[in-house]
């Protein structure tokens, strides 16, 4: 205190004024950092997981979609209709989910944890896949088994299409 006290008055004001300078500075600069930090990750947001996210909601679409037209092929009497249901189902499958799986499995996981739930997504899949092949080969041999294939739409097939969508969501 003594010292501040020997100074002259423009000593102290040009002391008090440096300090205030200076606290403006070291303010500054951790804004422009924190700025910076933010920028970084809405940068990630908008080219990792906002995509992925996209990608990922229109394939939940798609699985409903193709699951619609699995049903509809067990509802569906006219074979014109069972085979227009057969080819949208196929048609959902190869050509539209496909693509999306692939463009999503190579450039738009960022994660070990993604590629392990996709890993998992992948395996119930197939089993859905595989039990909706089941189903439409009930639906298709008649009457006799229609009350098996609405059984087993109801049952296993929707088991493992619930099973599948939980980690699709999950991974939204």
């Amino acid at each position: 205190m003594r010292l501040l006290n020997n100074l002259k008055i423009g000593a102290r004001l040009g002391a008090a004024f440096g300090a205030a300078v200076l606290l403006v500075l070291i303010t500054g600069a951790t804004g422009l950092w924190q700025a910076r930090q933010m920028n970084l990750a809405t940068e990630d947001i908008t080219t990792s997981w906002l995509p992925s996210v996209q990608v990922l909601g229109e394939i939940r679409g798609l699985l409903g979609n193709e699951r619609r037209a699995v049903l509809r092929h067990v509802l569906e009497s006219d074979p014109s209709g069972k085979a227009k249901q057969q080819e949208a189902q196929v048609d959902i499958r190869q050509n539209k989910l496909a693509p999306l799986w692939e463009r999503y499995s190579t450039s738009l996981m960022s994660s070990e944890e993604e590629r392990q739930m996709n890993r998992d997504i992948m395996v119930k899949q197939k089993a859905w896949r595989e039990a909706d092949d089941q189903l439409i080969a009930l639906s298709n041999a008649g009457d006799e088994k229609l009350a098996e294939a609405r059984a087993f739409a109801t049952g296993r097939s929707a088991t493992l299409f619930n099973d599948l969508m939980a980690p699709v969501q999950q991974d939204i």
